[in-house]
C-alpha cells in the first residue's frame, strides 16, 4: 500500500492493516527515527531501483481486534505489603488490587513499562511484574469482581500496548491471539 501502483503487481501484502492498524512511518511522528527511515528508504530505492515510497496515504481504518478479560479476585493490600514475583512491588499505602487471569503467556509481554488497563472507562495501573498467567492492577472501590477489563482496544491503543510490553507492533499482534480464546463479532450493516 505504500508504493505506486505498478502494472506488474497482482497482489498486496496487507500486514497489520488487516487488523485495522495503520503503522506507516507517519503514524510514528516526525522524530529522528522517522528521518532515518526516510533516508534508509531513499538509499534502498536508489540501490535496488525500487519505486518511490508513498507516505501520505490516507486510509480510514478501524481496529478489528481487542483484548479483554475479567477480574478474578479483588484484594486489599496494606502499606508495606509486597505483590508479585520476588516481592517486587511494595504498596506505599493501603490499596486495592484486582487480579487478572492474563500474563506474558497470553502475548502481552513480560515487561511492565507503565502499563495500564481500562476498567469502567478508567485507566488503572498494573502493579508489580507481569506473571506468566496473572497480573495485579491497582483499582478503586467501585470496581467489582467479574468486571470487564480492556488490555487492548478502547483507549488502549496498539502503540501504547506495544510500549507497555516492550514488544514491536507486529510481535504484539502475533502474540495476542496465540493462547487466548477468540470471539468473532460480525457487523451486520
Amino acid at each position: 500500500m505504500a508504493h505506486k501502483k505498478e502494472d506488474i503487481a497482482t497482489a498486496t501484502r496487507m500486514g497489520l492493516v488487516m487488523y485495522g492498524y495503520n503503522i506507516s512511518p507517519e503514524s510514528y511522528g516526525g522524530g529522528i527515527k522517522n528521518k532515518l527511515r526516510a533516508a534508509r528508504d531513499k538509499h534502498y530505492q536508489k540501490k535496488y531501483n525500487l519505486s518511490e515510497t508513498i507516505r501520505d496515504v490516507e486510509i480510514d481504518l478501524k481496529p478489528a481486534i481487542s483484548m479483554k478479560t475479567r477480574i478474578i479476585q479483588l484484594k486489599d493490600v496494606k502499606a508495606g505489603e509486597h505483590i508479585g514475583y520476588s516481592a517486587g512491588y511494595e504498596a506505599q499505602e493501603d490499596i486495592r488490587i484486582a487480579v487478572l487471569p492474563v500474563g506474558y503467556n497470553n502475548g502481552i509481554g513480560h515487561q511492565n513499562n507503565g502499563r495500564v488497563v481500562e476498567i469502567k472507562g478508567k485507566l488503572c495501573p498494573v502493579v508489580g511484574a507481569v506473571g506468566m498467567n496473572m497480573m495485579a492492577v491497582r483499582v478503586d472501590t467501585d470496581v467489582t469482581y467479574d468486571d470487564e477489563v480492556t488490555l487492548l482496544g478502547g483507549s488502549i491503543t496498539l502503540g501504547m500496548f506495544s510500549r507497555f510490553s516492550g514488544l514491536g507492533l507486529a510481535e504484539v499482534m502475533l502474540g495476542v491471539g496465540k493462547n487466548n480464546p477468540r470471539y468473532y463479532i460480525t457487523d451486520k450493516a
